[in-house]
């Protein structure tokens, strides 16, 4: 018998060790609060958790982490985890592929867009950008000095004023496409802002448009501060005829250049604005083809000049502008507007210029070299 009592206590002994170190590390004590029993019916144990996997998170994106209890599956736990980034060796991410450089904008948000390429800006790098993407917000961005933003994706906004606002120094090269539908008031599709002072160039391929003969009040580029707008391929075409519509380029900053170098300035012909406006700053052409003008006797394809500031023009090379559309100058006020050419343009500049100002050279003016 004695035999027998020592067995069931040793074996009483060895049943509450198992339940007090059923789980020897942890924290989380599992009860169920819905019975009388302060045990939830279950023995509590302390969890042996496994180590954190089958995380959701990408190098951009925010995801969650789980880790499961050694003695019960069915224990989970979860946590948030901060999206890693991406760790680049010699310019690709070695976890997803992605060049340092690129930024693919498809399925992206105007502001995961403007987050992406101005944290590569800000790392030292220069940003190619492409994908696709239809957006209902204005897209702005901040390009530093020295960097630059290839813009080779087809993007479209609705409903927005100005599509792509730019501010900074740096550089802008469009060779995708930016096109605008729908504004609910004026804008344009591309804006140097007054603090844009870098340079902007539309290469072959580029292409700025709006949808329809529908939109009115549009600009295709316009530059308000001292940027350079260098078009040297690609299109902008610009297909609203109505009265009010402006012109296709436009430059109010004062010392804002426009160079029409090749490519196609194209706006529907029609009332309104010609199609390339410079109230203050300098327009050279010395290739391209520029089509449709404001009507009027004669049509013409540029005005130059307002009421208060000077600009002025230069026409060089073989540029493709039809037969009847002509340069006009704008006096009024205090403003004046310069023109010069070499070759036989000529003909190029309506009678509004005064003779004074209207001079064949052999040297283009110092503000007419491409820097």
């Amino acid at each position: 018998m004695k035999i027998k009592y020592r067995m069931t206590f040793i074996a009483i002994i060895i049943g509450i060790l198992l339940i007090d170190t059923a789980c020897d590390t942890g924290s989380s004590i599992e009860v169920d609060p819905s019975t009388d029993d302060p045990n939830g019916g279950e023995t509590i144990h302390t969890h042996t958790w496994g180590e954190w996997g089958n995380s959701t998170a990408t190098c951009t994106t925010v995801g969650v982490e789980t880790r499961t209890c050694s003695l019960d599956s069915t224990h989970i736990e979860t946590r948030q985890i901060a999206a890693p980034g991406h760790s680049f060796v010699d310019s690709e991410c070695t976890v997803c592929g992605e060049k340092e450089g690129e930024v693919d904008i498809t399925g992206l948000s105007v502001n995961a867009i403007k987050t992406a390429i101005e944290t590569r800006l800000t790392a030292g790098n220069d940003v190619t950008v492409t994908g696709t993407a239809s957006v209902t917000e204005a897209l702005t961005l901040a390009i530093p000095a020295g960097r630059t933003v290839i813009w080779n994706a087809n993007y479209t906004s609705s409903g927005v004023n100005d599509t792509i606002t730019l501010n900074g120094a740096g550089n802008f090269i469009l060779t995708g496409k930016l096109e605008k539908n729908t504004p609910t008031g004026p804008g344009a599709v591309l804006l140097a802002s007054s603090s844009f002072t870098g340079k902007i160039t539309l290469s072959a391929g580029g292409e700025i448009t709006t949808d329809d003969d529908e939109i009115r009040t549009s600009y295709g580029i316009r530059i308000e501060s001292t940027a350079t707008l260098v078009v040297n391929g690609g299109t902008i075409a610009m297909r609203s005829r109505d009265a009010s519509n402006h012109a296709i380029i436009t430059a109010t900053g004062t010392t804002a250049k426009v160079f029409i170098m090749s490519g196609t300035v194209s706006k529907a012909a029609g009332p309104g604005s010609p199609a390339i406006l410079i109230h203050s700053g300098y327009l050279i052409i010395s290739g391209g083809t520029i089509t449709g003008a404001a009507t009027g006797t004669p049509a013409n394809i540029a005005t130059i000049g307002n009421s208060t500031q000077t600009a002025g023009v230069y026409v060089s090379g073989n540029p493709n502008i039809p037969d009847g559309r002509i340069i006009r100058a704008s006096y009024a006020g205090t403003g004046t507007a310069y023109a010069y050419y070499t070759g036989n343009h000529a003909a190029k500049f309506a009678s509004s210029f005064t003779a004074a100002y209207l001079s064949a050279v052999d040297t283009p003016p110092d503000w007419a070299v491409l820097d």
